[in-house]
This record gives structure tokens, sequence and C-alpha cells, in this order.
């Protein structure tokens, strides 16, 4: 990240603080320990994972990858994938954020801005060892937490577009 000024540091630095703290209360309301936010740059043709600041790249849809986190990003639809070792879209590579042979259950959820444009991916994950299965209620309650993380995103790129003008 090239940033101008301090302004620009601190606007990033708050703006991930504010996504740290909404992973951690996905993990808190949900039956899951295992929750990562995943930020979409489509112009870069990348993912960052918002809590390792590690990035992944976008391949092309015609690439035929399959993986979980692509087919969201693809559809724009939430998938929850039970026992996933035995899915055919799993690809350990992509999707396999904790890199645990004991992941159980995935579910990522597109958040989408108001032009329908995927902003971020919400990922979260049970492993064997947690008796605990997602439950409509874990899907409702990311559901509502993933307006406040819209929220931030886009105002934050809103900021973002409008610091660039300035400059």
């Amino acid at each position: 990240m090239n940033y101008k000024n301090k302004e620009e540091v601190k606007d990033d630095v708050y703006f991930y603080k504010r996504i740290l703290g909404y992973e951690e209360s996905i993990k808190k309301i949900t039956s899951s320990k295992n929750a990562f936010i995943i930020i979409v740059d489509s112009e870069k043709k990348e993912f960052t994972i918002a809590s390792k600041k590690t990035k992944i790249s976008i391949t092309p849809e015609e690439d035929n990858i399959q993986s979980i986190i692509l087919e969201c990003y693809y559809t724009k639809k939430p998938h929850i994938i039970k026992n996933i070792q035995r899915s055919f879209l799993y690809n350990s590579d992509i999707d396999n954020l904790i890199n645990s042979n004991s992941l159980n259950d995935v579910s990522v959820i597109p958040i989408l801005d108001n032009l329908n444009h995927i902003v971020a991916i919400i990922w979260v994950a049970t492993k064997k060892t947690n008796h605990k299965k997602f439950e409509e209620k874990d899907i409702k309650n990311i559901d509502r937490i993933s307006l406040l993380i819209k929220n931030s995103i886009v105002s934050n790129s809103d900021n973002k577009n409008i610091l660039k003008k300035n400059n």
C-alpha cells in the first residue's frame, strides 16, 4: 500500500481494526471459533484476508479452478459446505484458511455493495473436533453483521476515492 500522508495510514489502520473487531464478533455469535473476513479488490484481482494481511489472487472464472471461495465470488451466493473434504469444490490451497486437516464445515457469505459488486466474503468454519454445526441462527447473525462490514468497506472505499480526487 502506497500512502501519501499520515491521514491515509490512520484511516487504513482504523479500517483494519474495525474489520478485526467484526471477525471477533462473528466468532462470538456463531458456533465457530474460526472466522475471517476476506476483502475483495476486483481491480487488482485479489483477496486480502484481513486479520492475516495475506493476499490471494483471484483466478479467472474460465480457468475452471474449483474453490468454495471462488464459487462464492463468482456466483455472489452464500455456500454452506458440510464435511468439506468430500466436496468437489474444496481446494485446500485456497479454501483452508486455518491450515488444518480437521476442517469440517465451511460457510462463505458474500457481501455486496449497493451496485451488487462483491466487496468481501465472510469465511466461517467448524473443525471436526468441534461438535457444533452451523445453524440457521448462525447465518442470520452473520447476515446482520455483514451490513456493518459492508458499510465499513464502502465508506473506506469512498474515502479513498475522495482522497485520490483531491491529490
